[in-house]
């Protein structure tokens, strides 16, 4: 393919050149116009075949844009001749020359290729840009002159404009692909059938052409599919002689087609010569295009199928050079003797033979794993067909004895006159490395190291199947750790995984040889014991564990102390599968944890039945709220100095549609351990909040409402939540106070106080709830943003006879008073406890001595009375 530009030939900007070729053009240009204005029908000067328009295209993009004044000076003097003024002729000229110069740069911008011809992008630039498009200038510009000069009325300006680039455009689709063709004459170095063959093509299509346009052709007038009859040899030339060929056929049919018709013969006559010319027009267009389409597009198959065959030959010329260089190992052997015959570079450094050495080896040699007749069989389906490639993996011997990985791809090809063995090996030794890191990876903790839930459920699967065979018992151990949450959070993730790490290492050394240690996931951990003599070897690996727990534990340079709650299952009659004996375990863990921790526990079937009521609770549990099972009540807390009420409690109740009222200390810790509380404790506020604002709406009392907060509750999105119940509701922040457990905020971090504070500066009270139970220190106790004190109903029980609780109280109250906090007392029942609180000053209390929690109506109607009636019985 001619890839050099149309416009750079060798000394085509020299003067001389230039002006050679300009005269050359010029004298083309004139003879070529007055053959066209033979032609002309809808004006003496507007032919409807102008080939000049293709001469000029062709000239400017064969010998350069340059050589624009030949084009302008050329078509001045065709016009000047043909009788048209001065002043049109030269405006015909710049039209034309226009034209041309468009054309030419359109092509040469967009073809991005030498010679247009040589793509399908080209032609259709050529056609489309060189040739419609472009001629639009000439047509236009040259129809306005022959008008200014009075050579044309405005009536003809219609079809003399589209005559004239009807006529331009078919000058570009004829004679310039024809003169872009034979720019480089073919070599003459044809045989003879070739030329033959070559003068077979040019006769035929000049019969061709002569039967269908000829003088004898009159009876196939408006026959017009008998038009694209010479589309044969025009295919023929396209196929067999490329541009060259094709472009003369082209030229020699469109020559023929135009006399014919002008002469009144062809299919393409037609009663109005005008509408014969368009058929003539419409006809050269569909067979240019065609033609030129056409060897086009065989140019580019032509052309990429050289590039394929250049490329294989550097390919197979490379080939072996590659092979013998390439990394991966490539193994030639013999189909009967099984001799090695060429093995590359990549082998011989890996095994460490010299090829000499190799030529007297077989594959049996470095696959020590293999015998003649198991690699026979390996092989066999290659031989007899029934396969074409083999992939196993294996592992190589080399000279040294050292054995390493490989995958083997092997088939059968030809060498010389027979088949043989080709193997290419890839050493996968770091794909070994890695895979066995990965196995390692997904069956072990990343943490501790120990076997993770996979790998030891795997393990239990085969202890069973093992235990089961031999008749002997095996133990399962479930280990929850004790307050390691409150570790964590307190010292942060990386000490609680430091901590872990040695919990990790001390249930190692406490187990016995043989059993399986596995850590589950956060703080739980799990043993296998197995081949037990006797049940009592368990609970003395269980004292050992809890034993080996109890001693301190260096994290961060602080000793830290932990337990564990351990629950057992045994083998069989526990259980003779995993999610038996696993289930099992985990429900005495629970019961283990549920009685304090530290300990360790068998499993009983009684568990079951108490692990299933629980969680068919907590099923219960979840569709409370939306099946509106849920309701509060409310307790009234009277001051002990007016006997009136002073605040209201609201406790929350749940109506079980079975089981009726559940208590709160039934439900509460369910909904805790499933994560419910919160969508619950959110509730609770808000129907608290809405009904205090309510009763202020109709009753106008300002007291405040006390909610109980559990632990799970205090987090950062909890000052956000209250802001907004309080918002929606519309009660004001100092009518609601939040009750929070002592043994609680005793089990929170600092951040506990920040989010205390958060709340207090948003105006609601707060108060510690079961005060006295979980040991506050006075010094934490100043750091509490607190209102309110209230003495656990376990201290008011048995006053004032239990002299410890009435000490207890009366420290309390003293307490309270000097950090300037309110004390309430919850669970007054009798009068004398009543007594002995006033009597020491308490200020507040409530309990059901004054009402106990009533449902919200009933406290509407006690909050009406006016005044509030004293509930002191």
């Amino acid at each position: 393919m001619d890839t050099s530009s149309l416009h750079t030939y060798p000394d085509v900007h020299r003067p001389t050149r230039l002006i050679l070729a300009g005269l050359g053009t010029a004298v083309l240009y004139v003879l070529s116009a007055k053959l066209g204005l033979e032609f002309a029908v809808a004006h003496d000067n507007v032919t409807a075949v102008w080939p000049p328009s293709g001469i000029a295209l062709a000239a400017l993009l064969i010998f350069g844009l340059r050589l624009w004044p030949a084009i302008l000076v050329s078509e001045f003097i065709v016009d000047t001749i043909a009788g048209v003024p001065v002043m049109q002729s030269l405006g015909i000229a710049v039209g034309s020359t226009l034209a041309a110069l468009a054309g030419a740069f359109m092509v040469r911008k967009l073809a991005r290729i030498g010679n247009p011809l040589d793509s399908v992008r080209g032609v259709l630039v050529l056609v489309g840009g060189g040739g419609m498009v472009a001629t639009i200038i000439s047509a236009t510009i040259g129809t306005s002159a022959l008008l200014n000069a009075g050579l044309a009325t405005r009536p003809d300006s219609s079809a003399i404009w589209f005559t004239w680039w009807l006529g331009d455009t078919g000058g570009v689709l004829i004679i310039t692909p024809l003169l872009l063709a034979w720019k480089n004459l073919p070599l003459p170095s044809w045989p003879v059938l070739r030329v033959l063959e070559a003068v077979l093509l040019l006769t035929c299509t000049l019969l061709v052409a002569l039967l269908i346009f000829g003088h004898h052709s009159g009876h196939v007038h408006n026959h017009y599919p008998l038009a694209f009859l010479p589309l044969i040899p025009l295919v023929w030339a396209a196929m067999r002689f490329g541009k060259h060929g094709a472009t003369v056929c082209l030229g020699l049919i469109a020559a023929s087609a135009i006399w014919g018709t002008i002469e009144g013969n062809g299919p393409l006559v037609h009663g109005d010569m005008n509408e014969s010319l368009l058929l003539l027009q419409m006809f050269m267009g569909v067979a240019a295009l065609f033609t030129l389409l056409l060897t086009a597009s065989i140019h580019e198959h032509r052309q990429a199928r050289r590039l394929i065959k250049r490329h294989n030959e550097e390919k197979t010329n490379s080939l072996g050079e590659i092979l013998e260089n390439s990394l991966n190992e490539i193994y030639m052997f013999d189909t009967q003797s099984l001799r090695f015959l060429n093995i590359n570079q990549s082998a011989r450094d890996n095994l460490g033979y010299t090829m000499d050495e190799l030529h007297d080896m077989t594959p049996l040699d470095i696959k020590s794993e293999y015998t003649h007749e198991s690699f026979g069989n390996l092989i066999g389906p290659l031989l007899d067909g029934t396969k074409q490639r083999l992939k196993f993996e294996t592992m190589h011997r080399r000279k040294d004895g050292s054995r390493y990985p490989v995958e083997v791809n092997l088939h059968l090809s030809s060498h010389g006159n027979r088949q043989v063995f080709v193997a290419i090996i890839l050493d996968i030794t770091e794909r070994y490395a890695t895979q066995k890191q990965l196995n390692h990876m997904a069956h072990h903790d990343a943490l501790t190291n120990l076997p993770n839930r996979v790998l030891f459920s795997d393990r239990l699967e085969h202890a069973l199947q093992h235990h089961q065979r031999a008749g002997r018992q095996l133990a399962l151990m479930f280990l929850d750790l004790d307050g390691f949450k409150k570790i964590n959070d307190t010292l942060g993730h990386p000490a609680g995984d430091a901590l872990l790490n040695q919990v990790a290492q001390r249930l190692l050394i406490s187990a016995r040889k043989g059993d399986t240690v596995a850590r589950l996931g956060g703080d739980e951990f799990t043993m296998i014991l197995e081949d037990l003599e006797k049940p009592g070897n368990v609970p003395e690996v269980a004292r050992r564990i809890l034993d080996s727990l109890a001693r301190p534990f260096n994290v961060s340079g602080r000793e830290v102390f932990l337990s564990a709650s351990i629950g057992i299952s045994m083998h069989p009659q526990d259980g003779d599968d995993v999610t038996a004996l696993m289930k099992h375990a985990d429900v005495a863990m629970f019961e283990a944890k549920k009685d304090g921790g530290n300990r360790y526990q068998f499993y009983l079937a009684e568990m079951t039945i108490a692990a299933n009521k629980r969680l068919a609770m907590e099923t219960d549990l979840r569709h409370a709220l939306e099946r509106d099972e849920f309701a509060v009540h409310f307790q009234p807390q009277v001051s002990l100095e007016t006997n009136r009420i002073v605040g209201l409690e609201a406790l929350l109740r749940w109506q079980h549609p079975q089981q009726g009222m559940v208590p709160p200390n039934v439900f509460i810790p369910i909904a805790e351990e499933a994560g419910l509380i919160e969508p619950i404790g959110e509730w609770v506020l808000r129907a608290a909040c809405a009904q205090m604002r309510a009763w202020q709406d109709t009753t106008g009392l300002g007291i405040p409402v006390a909610v109980n907060l559990s632990g799970h509750q205090i987090n950062d999105r909890l000052g956000g939540l209250v802001s907004h119940v309080l918002a929606t509701s519309g009660l004001e922040p100092r009518y609601l106070e939040l009750e929070i457990t002592e043994s609680c905020i005793m089990c929170q971090t600092d951040a506990t106080i920040e989010y205390l504070r958060e709340l207090r500066m948003l105006g609601v009270q707060l108060s510690i709830d079961d005060f006295g139970t979980g040991y506050s220190s006075m010094s934490y106790l100043k750091q509490l943003p607190i209102d309110r004190l209230k003495i656990d109903l376990s201290f008011v029980r048995d006053i004032p006879e239990e002299n410890n609780d009435a000490a207890i109280i009366k420290a309390i109250i003293a307490l309270g008073h000097t950090l300037d906090l309110t004390v309430i007392a919850e669970g007054v029942e009798t009068a004398e406890q009543r007594a002995f609180l006033a009597e020491n000053g308490c200020d507040v209390m409530q309990g059901y001595l004054f009402s106990p929690p009533r449902p919200a109506e009933e406290i509407g109607k006690l909050l009406s009375a006016k005044p509030v009636l004293s509930l002191v019985k």
